[in-house]
């Protein structure tokens, strides 16, 4: 079965990694990383997907930015709605025999 994956992000004043023990990444770090604003973020799966992050032109760059790798709950199916500030970045394919877990 094919296996789709949709990039999303937010902005946010709160570092949500924290909770789970490590430093988020604001906006300004993407920015000053990708030289710009299009660039590489590694996916869960093992790989790299080009993004744009233009949707964020002009919020502020200390901001939080929380990337997201959604996949649909049952393979095939459509994706779950987002009920946040979430920009859909990217949709892709993944390899075919790439595992995911659910």
């Amino acid at each position: 079965m094919v296996e789709r994956v949709r990039i999303a992000a937010e902005v946010s004043a709160i570092d949500y990694a924290a909770r789970f023990g490590y430093a988020g990444r604001t906006l300004g770090n993407y920015l000053a990383e990708f030289g710009g604003h299009d660039g590489y973020v590694e996916d869960p799966y093992g790989t790299r997907q080009w993004v744009s992050l233009r949707a964020f032109d002009g919020a502020d760059p200390d901001l939080f930015l929380k990337i997201m790798f959604i996949v649909p709950e049952i393979p095939g199916d459509d994706f779950p709605a987002l009920y946040s500030d979430a920009v859909i970045l990217k949709e892709y394919v993944l390899p075919e025999g790439t595992v995911v877990p659910r």
